[in-house]
């Protein structure tokens, strides 16, 4: 949905069941028998990897045959939230392939308190935005991994708090994050058995990875649903939820209003059924669960949440925002995670008066909206807990849905005023059901007989793997085993019936545990051990062996003839190099898709996959390979290939292959015929959301008055202009890189949907030789929106690749809106040059073109200043051109920080620059543009050429003693109504000074009243 800064979210924490006995939170009580459900385990075949999917992933789908839905490693579900490029469409889609959507997304927040310090860390916060949970190696590359589990699918995502660079400041203490120092494993499994169906199941392993003790420890859910059909927009679906729960049954939930009937019925497109969420079991004993449900807003009935009244023993927390809805900041995080309340149903709070002995009685304006269904979200929460460094805790819940609740289309008339019967009319008790079946999925999740779900190697011989942290499992065996080439009885495929015969390490934790091997490839394998007996032994784990490396290959590939084509790519010398490579050719990406997977084993039937089987101890296991030959071999030390069967539209898989025939992943290009560069300058701009702050024709104007008499061949390409299509018949919203790459440089003035549609256009251009100037705030390259609050927020890795920007100080121009005394606070004035290579850039507070309505904001401040600017940190390979001045030195958030860069591009072929600047450039003097311009082009622009010598606007007639006169008068009349003759000096006859040096009747009648009527002089030539 669109919102503000990010959307609101409804994280929805669950209680455990009280009056549930059978379900134990702990798990020391389970029958000394440990029985299993044997329900819960499916022989379905589905539960090999689609060929398609190159794990790792950023974030994973799973699809019940009821339920499709999503989660991301970094502390997120559904995708609402996800700052990734290329997210799937699917958040909590019920019924699978329908289009009801039940969930925007979620989020988990952890809190506790360390030292003096309480602390929260969050997936996102759901109404500020930003991010404080990242995945593999503290970045946005992708960690979420199919996971080995007796589920019909499993996969698991990691994530850390860790990062603190980048990250928006704290509402409460206004520093910068401080991290818990937490690590999450998410392991999510499905079955596609009746009733559990129903849900996708959560196995989270919080661990403590730093060096002092997490202290009163609690976890949080969060989840803001946004339910209904995907053909209607973000707000209809947003604006009408209603949150509630079932308190005994420990289950809170979400549902559109009404179920959205139609023409009183419901249909296929009607939201009938429920999100919801249940704990299942903890590790540690939970006593009470937390329940709180608001609305986020920026007043008091549009920013509200239920609130019990403060009494001596429990004072009332003022969240010092104004408001009693959003916990901003992380003393009101934890606040709401652990202050003991469960809240009314959304649909009861016109019952809550004034009088009411619990609850604060909310403003009288906001009930009815409501009452009836607004954007609302939920966190269930609980704990206390402590976590000593190194300690794991371990948390399995549920997010499910329950078909029917909604069974009345005339049932949102109750409200606000008769909840009662609204709630009568709704089939809660579906809820409760479902809530109550998918329990005894949880013996299956806690099997210790079954083997250890994630092993990897760290530091060399390191051990890591995910523990099992209930009391079932009382130690853990570690097997080494040397393993020869010659015993992959196939090339690339991990052999899975090679079993050690004894441990090396026995105990009860392998924290310290490193495997003393020699220098062969080894593989290590862990189990459990309990009164149960021995687990099975979990995937094997490899130390010594050669990844292969996946190659970097430019993204075309340039002509040698007219029917040949070379391909070429590289790897670092850091690593280790290639048995070879393997070169696969398609017809299409479509075709690739289908065919193109890694080999490995499967026990059990051949299928149509098969290439070849194995007899192992009775057991047959069958090779499967969706490829049998590649196109081309490679030897290692080879870095390109010359394709004589060239087709412009192939696509071309390169992979690395190790010794061990293991291929790394894959790295594709389809080639193309290179562009002749033949022109000089392609001015982008974005003419559609121009006309929100900036008409599109003052901003060409600009140009057109900048580069005149420059003697550069340039042209304009407004993105989301239908006449674009030509250039960029696929999308309409891009210039492709193949457009691009016909000129030298490729200026950007406007970013919009950058970030969704062409910044690996860009990023190919630059690949290809390209050199780009970029002007802006470059937010919506790193994903920040308009709304977003003053602070450092990390960059994205391609943005760092493109633009040499390790993070950037924004804040948006809608923040600025009402917050004026933040926007004081910048009083941005001059891009002061740093070095001497480039001019000094000086905001010209007159003429940047705003449209009238973003002029109030401007006129409002006395600093005149631009909307939108943003400074850098800047990575090992920029330079730092320009740097912020501000006319509040003393107070200014960006005095002296970098405005402006150059960042040398390199892709281990050759390189480029690309220069960025953290404002538009038609918020600056022309002359001094044209200054900077030049400098980076190369050539002089004659910054006297707009104005005749010397520069007298008014002096159309252009006479030697210029002066303005009845002369110039007719002169212009003449050429206006009769088609005179034009002005020697196009500048001379533009009178009031537009900056598009546009000629006419405004001219004229500025004119007329400087000559007759004493009214201004012309402004002089810019």
């Amino acid at each position: 949905m669109l919102r503000r800064t990010i959307s609101f979210i409804c994280l929805m924490i669950i209680i455990s069941g009280f009056s549930e006995k059978a379900v134990s939170l702990d798990k020391n009580s389970q029958d000394d028998n440990y029985k299993f459900n044997s329900s819960t385990y499916s022989t379905s075949t589905e539960s090999i990897a689609i060929p398609e999917i190159q794990w790792p992933l950023s974030i994973g789908v799973q699809r019940t045959g009821k339920i499709n839905a999503s989660f991301n490693d970094q502390g997120q579900f559904g995708t609402g939230f996800s700052d990734f490029n290329s997210t799937p469409s699917i958040s909590f889609e019920t019924p699978s392939y329908s289009g009801l959507e039940y969930l925007f997304g979620g989020l988990i927040w952890v809190g506790a308190i360390v030292g003096n310090d309480t602390l929260v860390s969050t997936g996102a916060d759901g109404w500020q935005g930003g991010y404080e949970e990242f995945g593999a190696d503290n970045t946005f590359d992708p960690n979420l991994e199919k996971l080995q589990f007796p589920s019909d699918y499993s996969m698991r995502a990691e994530f850390t708090d860790t990062v603190i660079d980048g990250i928006q400041l704290d509402f409460s203490r206004g520093t910068p994050h401080i991290p818990l120092n937490v690590k999450i494993a998410n392991r999510s499994h499905i079955w596609r058995v009746d009733t559990l169906d129903n849900a996708i199941f959560y196995d989270l392993l919080i661990t403590n990875i730093g060096d002092q003790t997490l202290e009163q420890a609690y976890i949080g859910f969060y989840f803001d649903c946004d339910v209904g059909h995907t053909s209607m927009s973000g707000y209809e679906r947003a604006s009408d939820d209603l949150s509630g729960s079932l308190r005994d049954n420990g289950i809170a939930y979400i549902i559109d209003n009404d179920g959205d009937p139609s023409a009183g019925s419901f249909n296929s497109t009607s939201p009938t059924k429920a999100f919801a969420f249940k704990l299942l079991a903890s590790s540690f004993p939970v006593i009470d669960t937390n329940y709180n449900w608001w609305v986020s807003g920026t007043s008091d009935d549009t920013d509200f949440g239920p609130r019990l009244r403060g009494i001596p023993e429990d004072p009332f927390r003022d969240f010092g925002t104004g408001f009693i809805g959003t916990p901003m900041g992380d003393a009101n995080k934890y606040y709401i995670m652990s202050h003991k309340e469960w809240d009314y149903d959304q649909y009861d709070i016109a019952t809550i008066g004034s009088s009411d002995p619990d609850w604060m009685e909310p403003n009288p304006s906001g009930v009815t909206s409501l009452a009836v269904g607004v954007d609302s979200r939920f966190l269930y929460s609980f704990g206390p807990f402590d976590l000593a460094p190194g300690q794991s805790e371990r948390i399995i819940f549920s997010t499910f849905t329950a078909d029917s609740i909604h069974q009345d289309p005339t049932n949102l008339d109750n409200l606000p005023h008769n909840p009662t019967a609204y709630k009568a009319n709704l089939n809660l008790d579906n809820i409760a059901s479902i809530g109550s079946a998918i329990i005894q999925a949880v013996d299956s999740i806690l099997n210790p007989l079954i083997q250890p779900a994630w092993l990897e190697i760290f530091d060399y011989n390191k051990i890591s793997f995910d523990p099992y942290v209930f009391d079932d499992v009382t130690g853990y065996n570690v097997y080494a085993t040397s393993v020869d080439a010659s015993a992959f009885t196939f090339p690339g495929a991990i052999p899975p019936w090679y079993k050690p015969t004894s441990p090396f390490y026995v105990g009860s934790s392998i924290d310290s545990v490193s495997v003393d091997t020699p220098d062969g490839l080894t593989a290590v394998n862990v189990s459990y051990t309990s009164v149960f007996g021995e687990s099975e032994l979990s995937q094997s784990a490899f130390i010594n062996m050669p990844a292969a490396v996946t190659p970097t290959i430019r993204e075309y590939s340039t002509t040698t003839t007219e029917s040949s084509v070379l391909l070429s790519w590289y790897i670092p010398d850091t690593v280790l190099q290639p048995d070879h490579f393997n070169i696969y050719k398609f017809a299409s990406y479509d075709d690739f898709k289908q065919v193109y997977s890694k080999p490995y084993y499967n026990e059990g039937s051949p299928n149509n996959f098969t290439t070849d089987s194995i007899e192992v101890d009775g057991t047959w296991w069958f090779y499967q390979s969706t490829i049998d030959t590649p196109y081309t071999v490679v030897d290692g030390n080879e870095r390109e290939f010359i394709e004589n069967n060239f087709d412009e539209e192939f696509i071309y898989i390169i992979v690395s292959v190790d010794q061990f025939g293991f291929e790394s992943g894959y790295a594709t290009t389809t080639t193309y015929l290179m562009p002749e560069r033949t022109k000089d300058l392609l001015i982008i701009i974005n003419s559609e959301v121009a006309t929100l702050s900036t008409s599109a024709n003052l901003i060409i104007d600009y140009y057109n008055a900048l580069l005149q008499g420059s003697g550069i061949s340039y042209e304009f390409f407004s993105v989301l202009d239908s006449s674009s299509a030509a250039a960029c018949p696929s999308v309409s919203y891009c210039p492709t890189w193949q457009f691009m790459s016909a000129y030298d440089y490729v200026l950007i003035d406007e970013t919009e949907y950058a970030d969704q549609y062409w910044k690996y256009e860009i990023l190919s251009f630059i690949t290809n030789g390209g050199k780009l100037i970029n002007f802006g705030a470059l937010s919506e390259f790193n994903y920040n929106n308009h709304s977003t609050t003053p602070g450092w927020y990390d960059n994205n890795f391609l943005n760092k690749t493109m633009f040499g920007v390790d993070s950037i100080f924004n804040m948006g121009h809608l923040y600025n809106y009402p917050n004026p005394i933040e926007e004081n606070r910048f009083g941005f004035n001059v891009a002061r040059s740093e070095g001497g290579l480039f001019a000094d850039l000086q905001c010209d507070t007159v003429r940047f073109p705003l449209d009238p309505k973003w002029q109030i904001i401007v006129n409002d401040n006395p600093t005149n200043e631009p909307l939108h600017v943003t400074t850098f940190m800047p990575s090992e390979n920029s330079v730092v051109t320009h740097r912020y001045n501000s006319l509040y030195p003393a107070t200014s958030y960006m005095e002296n920080m970098a405005v402006g860069l150059k960042h040398v591009f390199s892709d281990g072929f050759d390189s480029t620059e690309v220069y960025t600047y953290g404002f538009h450039l038609y918020y600056m003097h022309l002359n001094q543009s044209r200054d900077l311009l030049g400098t980076i082009l190369g050539v002089v622009i004659d910054t006297t050429f707009t104005c005749c010598i010397p520069p007298i606007r008014g002096n159309v007639d252009s006479d030697l003693s210029e002066q303005i006169d009845i002369s110039d008068l007719v002169y212009l009349v003449d050429f206006i109504f009769t088609n005179g003759p034009q002005s020697v000096c196009n500048q001379e006859a533009n009178i009031d000074g537009d900056i598009g040096e546009h000629i006419d009747i405004s001219d004229l009648v500025y004119l007329v009243d400087f000559i007759f009527t004493g009214g201004p002089p012309p402004p002089g030539c810019f």
